[in-house]
């Protein structure tokens, strides 16, 4: 009974806290645009309106449906994100109590994700950042709880499916989670036959496949493109840019637009990075092709690049994989009122940030303690869902790195609470562990 009044209570006081913040956030702020929204924007039209003409491919479904089953609503988007993060804390308590039996510590890593200011601003934008998180959440809240469940039919692999699928249509880099959940469920049925096994996998697999190809047929019918995002050029040709000089004279025309927008850009930015929104409009020209072909031209060039250069291609992969580790906060401080909050806000975050870059670089190191601990065999406990942690932060990491080059800090967003939780997990455990000679000398 003690107990069970603990866990109470440290779990209202979590939600208050959590809700607190949020509230505060609907006084002082208001939902907020970046680049990327009215993208999101379109697509939700066209699905508001129940068609889709005019549709380009550039946006998966998810968000945008979001968009559109709230009825364009952006108060209404910043709401359910915000139930979203508030969901997170809970699920970040809830799995931390059930591992641990700690309160305070549950309450320690659900308040975590609700004090970060970045997610508390990301929730306020129309950006699928939240969405992200929410989804990968609770896909990890149960693979956590249901490990070791005993089943007499898989249901856990099915919604495990269905998540992976949405995520892939949230954010299609999240594809690769797809791939991660593979050897998660073939390890969960290990002692199985193999045709349990085999049945477990095809129940993940059918709800991804069905999604993604199925979006990618909707794409191909209305856009001319086939595949989650007509985007995929667009992306790699930032991974290439920097030596686009190399393209072969079949290309001539796409490459030396690209490179006279590229030395304006570098004039203006000192980085090559999102060229190709500038030259959009002359390479598609130049190229007679629409928004998609132009897509499957450049991502044809890139590919080419990629292969006869791929030194320089990884050289853009290792400074796209430093950039998920930095921690970017997406805001509009002129909307937030009274502005005499704004130098506190930009201060609050400052000392916010440093502290994240912090918890990353700890949790890098920590990744590789666990790796070496994992080889000598002496892992523990909790250690090993630690180090699953790290491999799927890891992945995701490296997964965005080979595709993306520009706005890497941003794709390590929705891993940022599992980093943090992660940190404090091995803190606790490193206590407990410097604890238990001094009682036993006591």
């Amino acid at each position: 009974m003690q107990r069970a009044a603990a866990w109470r209570g440290w779990f209202f006081a979590l939600m208050v806290l959590a809700l607190g913040l949020r509230l505060g956030m609907a006084f002082i702020y208001a939902p907020a645009h970046d680049s990327d929204t009215q993208s999101y924007l379109n697509i939700a039209r066209l699905l508001h309106s129940l068609t889709l003409h005019g549709n380009d491919a550039t946006r998966p479904p998810v968000y945008p449906g979001l968009i559109a089953l709230l009825q364009l609503d952006e108060r209404a988007v910043w709401t359910a994100q915000s139930a979203m993060g508030l969901a997170v804390s809970a699920m970040l308590f809830l799995v931390t109590w059930r591992l641990t039996g700690r309160a305070w510590l549950a309450f320690v890593a659900g308040a975590a994700h609700s004090l970060n200011l970045a997610q508390l601003f990301f929730e306020g934008m129309i950006l699928s950042e939240t969405t992200t998180t929410f989804l990968l959440a609770v896909s990890l809240t149960l693979l956590v709880l249901r490990f070791r469940a005993v089943e007499r039919w898989p249901w856990t692999e099915l919604v495990l499916g269905v998540l992976a699928g949405l995520l892939a249509l949230t954010r299609p880099q999240m594809l690769y989670w797809s791939a991660v959940l593979i050897p998660l469920v073939w390890l969960r049925r290990r002692g199985k036959p193999l045709r349990v096994r085999a049945a477990a996998l095809a129940l993940l697999a059918a709800p991804i496949v069905t999604l993604v190809l199925g979006w990618s047929f909707v794409n191909w019918r209305t856009a001319g493109y086939f595949g989650p995002t007509s985007l995929t050029g667009y992306s790699l040709t930032n991974m290439v840019g920097n030596f686009m000089e190399y393209a072969p004279d079949k290309y001539a025309s796409v490459r030396d637009i690209y490179l006279e927008h590229r030395a304006a850009r570098v004039a203006a930015t000192g980085n090559h990075a999102m060229t190709v929104w500038a030259a959009f409009f002359d390479l598609s020209r130049a190229a007679d092709v629409d928004y998609s072909g132009l897509s499957r031209l450049l991502t044809e060039i890139s590919l080419k690049l990629i292969v006869a250069h791929p030194l320089l291609y990884l050289a853009n992969v290792v400074r796209s994989w430093i950039g998920f580790w930095k921690v970017p906060i997406y805001w509009d401080l002129d909307l937030i009122h009274p502005h005499e909050l704004m130098s506190i806000v930009r201060n609050a975050w400052n000392v916010e940030r440093a502290m994240l870059l912090g918890v990353n670089f700890v949790f890098l190191g920590l990744g590789v303690v666990w790796t070496v601990r994992w080889v000598m065999r002496k892992l523990e406990g909790i250690e090993r869902m630690l180090l699953g942690g790290w491999i799927i932060a890891l992945a995701g990491s490296l997964s965005q790195a080979l595709v993306e080059y520009g706005e890497n800090p941003r794709y390590g967003a929705p891993f940022e609470s599992l980093m943090v939780w992660t940190v404090i997990m091995s803190v606790w455990l490193l206590a407990r562990r410097r604890a238990r000679p001094a009682a036993r000398a006591a």
